[in-house]
C-alpha cells in the first residue's frame, strides 16, 4: 500500500514571518477499524521518501530527497486459527462424455489466517476437454485489458469485509510461457476503489487428476470466493464416467499467510435425480 501526499497541503517553511525547523514529523491513526495486521509473520518495512527545501523556498531547484524505511514484523503468527471451507459442485449432464459447468465456493473463517497458496485437484471422474480451448488471452492482450471474449471461459467474484463492493470478472484462458497448458486466470475489478486484482492458476494433471495451483495470493481478507465455469460446448470439463455411479472427491491443499496448512476431500456435488415424465391426461 502506498500513500499518494500530491494532494495534501505542503508543510510551511515560515509561519508569521519566523523560519520552521521540522524535527519530526508524527501521524496517529485514531480511527476503530481503520487499519488491520497482517496474518504473516514474514519481515516487512515501511518505506518513506521525504523531500527538504534548500535555502530558496521559492523553487525546488535546490530541493533534496531522501529515502528512509523502518522495519516491521508481526510475532506468533501460527496460533492464528486456518480452516477454510471449499464446496464443489457440477451442473449439468452426468454421464460419461458429458461437459458439466464447475462452480466452486471458497469460505474462510472470519479471523483466520489470510489464505497464501492453494492446490484443488478434481477426482480421476473429470478430464480437460482440449477440443473446448478455441482462444486464448496473450499476456499484452491480458496487460491491456483487450483480451477476446471467446478466450473467456467463466466468472469469479471475490468478497471481502475490508471493501464496500465485490471484486468480480471474467475468468480467462491466458497464455503461459513455459508450461504445456494455459492458465486460468480471473481479472477481478472493482471494490469500489477502482482495483484491479489477478488471480492465476496453473494447470496440470498429477495421479490423473486435474489440478489448479494458486499462489501468490495477497495477504487480504476474503470472506467469500466464487468461481465459475462454464459448461457444455464451452465447458472445459469432461466427465471419463458417469459422476453418478458414486461418490467423487476432490483433493484441496491450502497454506495460509502463517504457514500453517490444511488439506480438505470435499465431496462434489452433482444432481442425480432423474426427472419424472409428466403424464398427459
Amino acid at each position: 500500500m502506498s500513500i499518494d501526499s500530491s494532494g495534501s497541503d505542503p508543510i510551511p517553511h515560515i509561519i508569521d514571518g519566523i523560519p520552521i525547523h521540522l524535527r519530526d514529523v508524527r501521524v496517529y491513526i485514531s480511527r476503530p477499524d481503520l487499519t488491520v495486521n497482517p496474518t504473516s509473520c514474514e519481515p516487512f518495512k515501511v518505506e518513506s521518501r521525504l523531500t527538504g527545501s534548500g535555502a530558496n523556498f521559492g523553487t525546488s531547484a535546490d530541493d533534496t530527497t531522501a529515502v528512509v524505511s523502518s522495519p516491521y514484523q508481526a510475532f506468533n503468527c501460527g496460533s492464528v486459527p486456518f480452516k477454510p471451507r471449499l464446496k464443489l459442485r457440477l451442473r449439468g449432464g452426468t454421464g460419461r462424455g458429458a461437459f458439466p459447468a464447475l462452480r466452486a465456493e471458497l469460505r474462510p473463517r472470519a479471523g483466520d489466517a489470510n489464505i497464501a497458496a492453494a492446490k484443488v485437484t478434481l477426482p480421476p471422474s473429470e478430464f480437460l476437454e482440449q477440443r473446448h480451448i478455441k482462444t486464448i488471452c496473450t499476456l499484452p492482450q491480458f496487460a491491456a485489458e483487450t483480451c477476446p471474449s471467446e478466450s473467456v471461459y467463466g466468472s469469479a467474484q471475490a468478497l471481502s469485509p475490508l471493501l464496500a463492493q465485490p471484486l468480480q470478472g471474467p475468468v480467462y484462458l491466458r497464455a503461459s510461457p513455459g508450461r504445456q497448458l494455459p492458465d486460468l486466470v480471473a481479472d477481478l475489478h472493482g471494490g469500489g476503489l477502482g482495483l484491479r486484482i489477478e488471480v492465476v492458476g496453473h494447470i496440470d494433471s498429477i495421479h490423473g487428476g486435474l489440478r489448479g495451483t494458486f499462489e501468490g495470493i495477497p495477504d487480504a481478507a476474503v470472506s467469500r470466493f466464487v468461481l465459475n465455469l462454464e459448461g457444455g460446448k464451452r465447458g472445459l470439463l469432461v466427465n471419463s464416467q458417469d459422476t453418478c455411479a458414486g461418490k467423487q472427491h476432490a483433493d484441496a491443499r491450502f497454506v495460509g499467510h502463517n504457514n500453517v496448512g490444511i488439506r480438505l476431500r470435499p465431496t462434489i456435488e452433482v444432481n442425480c435425480t432423474k426427472s419424472k415424465k409428466r403424464r398427459r391426461g
